[in-house]
């Protein structure tokens, strides 16, 4: 049977106590009417590991960096529309969660490969449920490994292959899943460029 030294439950406790926040995290809440109304600042002030829950609505916004391990879950579909400025969200942390956004109106560039989700160097990270519309590339990852796309809807907007990217693009990628998407209005589906799966 074990047992434990009084002071050794006490250290215990405390422990728990500390790492309670890094297994946990907290939870912020964005919406229009929230004390948090952008996606952007909210990120910015969040702790590796917290929870940002985007209530419904209408978010333009553009070049989100995602930086720090982070669960962002959209509540009933919300829209994040980038007005065509550029590429909307950049993951670039390991340990990230994209699930269940409306993301819409990517910027087009011929010298840039805009995307509505661009993964970078990252691991670990899953994408799913997401819609990405009237966009140039839908999702890319590049140099990440470790992670899944999952049960995606992209839909492009595609009528000229010059004018047009990639549904889902691995670019120097391995061991990542890609499963039940949907992709279509765009150059290719799913496109590996010196990648595995």
């Amino acid at each position: 049977m074990l047992s434990f030294h009084p002071h050794h439950k006490i250290t215990l406790r405390v422990l728990l106590l500390l790492w309670a926040p890094i297994i946990w995290g907290n939870t912020w809440n964005v919406c229009h009417t929230c004390e948090q109304s952008s996606i952007k600042a909210t990120i910015a002030i969040a702790k590796p590991f917290d929870t940002l829950l985007i209530q419904k609505g209408t978010y333009r916004e553009f070049e989100i960096l995602v930086d720090k391990p982070l669960y962002i879950k959209g509540i009933d579909y919300p829209i994040i529309d980038g007005e065509k400025k550029g590429e909307i969200f950049r993951i670039t942390s390991d340990h990230v969660t994209l699930d269940g956004l409306y993301v819409i109106n990517v910027g087009v560039s011929y010298t840039k490969d805009n995307a509505a989700i661009r993964v970078v160097q990252s691991k670990n990270f899953l994408v799913q449920n997401m819609v990405l519309e009237k966009l140039f590339f839908g999702i890319y990852l590049e140099k990440s490994s470790h992670g899944k796309v999952f049960h995606n809807r992209i839909i492009g907007e595609a009528v000229d292959e010059y004018n047009s990217g990639n549904g889902i693009q691995l670019w120097y990628s391995s061991y990542v899943e890609v499963s039940k998407n949907h992709v279509q209005g765009t150059r290719d589906g799913i496109y590996l460029e010196f990648s595995d799966q």
